[in-house]
């Protein structure tokens, strides 16, 4: 009941992200912010298919494909993760000679779909039942090894590698000591605890992004530890809100164009009010003068009649 309740959460945020990234024009034309898209909208599509169809049991069929469309946004969301992994090696580590262009984009958006298919096809068409259908619908043990575990082997190690590499290139030692005449040991405690709480910070934010916490899942596949299926139910679930905070919330020039888009928007509609106040107050002293003509013809009328 936790994950199902961290899993909506996380959809809800992850719906919000992608609104706020498809709102935004400069963004959109950004290529890591597609990728970003792209992510977000495979993750929503997850998270909400695991919720619906994890315990339709009661029919086989229906059960078998519950699981088969998880297992395809599974693979789906995975597969740009490590798009992800790959688009910040290009912009980080080699920088000039960006291999993540429209077409790169345009390639991996009909690939990942096909890889998905082949593999669920695959998985069906083989004589070997590779679906649980009892207490939850998903692979059976023997086809998770098979058709799902390898693939989560080979991202998580992929942007394992890629993050120790974005962490070696902007790598850059805190500035100790650097006046040697007024050296100052609190001073160079800070500045080190800042360096390590950027860094922290920066291992916490990729780990979200690039889906390391599935390395826990992958673990707790084969050690069966309670800890290792709590931290992965954990973290996975909430990794579309971790996502909204460190990519969406916390990115300087994101928020501060939707503080712009807020301050204009807030402008336009108290010029609005005033436009529309200044426009009804000849109106309104029409109306009043108006008024004020019938009283007195009333009131004329009245003293004529008398």
């Amino acid at each position: 009941m936790i994950t199902i309740g961290a899993l909506v959460l996380s959809v809800v945020f992850l719906v919000a992200s992608a609104l706020i990234l498809l709102a935004t024009r400069k963004m959109r034309r950004m290529i890591s912010q597609k990728i970003h898209l792209w992510l977000c909208l495979n993750m929503i599509l997850l998270n909400l298919s695991f919720v619906v169809g994890h315990d339709k049991t009661g029919s086989r069929s229906v059960c078998t494909a519950a699981a088969a469309v998880i297992l395809f946004f599974s693979l789906s969301s995975i597969f740009w993760m490590a798009v992800e992994g790959f688009a910040l090696y290009e912009a980080v580590v080699r920088v000039y000679n960006n291999r993540v262009t429209t077409d790169f984009l345009r390639f991996t958006a009909v690939l990942n779909p096909l890889a998905a298919v082949a593999v669920i096809t695959m998985s069906l068409l083989l004589p070997e039942n590779f679906y649980e259908n009892t207490k939850f619908c998903w692979l059976t043990k023997r086809g998770t090894l098979i058709f799902f575990i390898p693939y989560v082997v080979f991202v998580v190690l992929f942007n394992l590698v890629i993050l120790v590499l974005v962490l070696n290139s902007t790598a850059a030692p805190p500035a100790l000591g650097v006046n040697p005449e007024s050296q100052d040991e609190n001073h160079d405690r800070k500045v080190l605890l800042a360096a390590l709480l950027k860094r922290a910070k920066a291992v916490f934010s990729l780990s979200a992004l690039f889906g390391l916490s599935w390395g826990f899942g992958i673990l707790g596949f084969f050690i069966q530890s309670i800890v290792l299926s709590y931290l992965f139910a954990i973290s996975s679930s909430l990794q579309g809100f971790f996502f909204f905070i460190f990519f969406i919330f916390m990115k300087d020039d994101l928020r501060n164009l939707w503080f712009q888009k807020l301050r204009s928007s807030t402008n336009r509609t108290i010029r609005r009010m005033s436009t529309r106040k200044e426009d009804q107050q000849p109106i309104q002293r029409t109306m009043a003068m108006k008024k004020i003509e019938e009283d007195k013809a009333d009131h004329d009328g009245h003293d004529l009649s008398q």
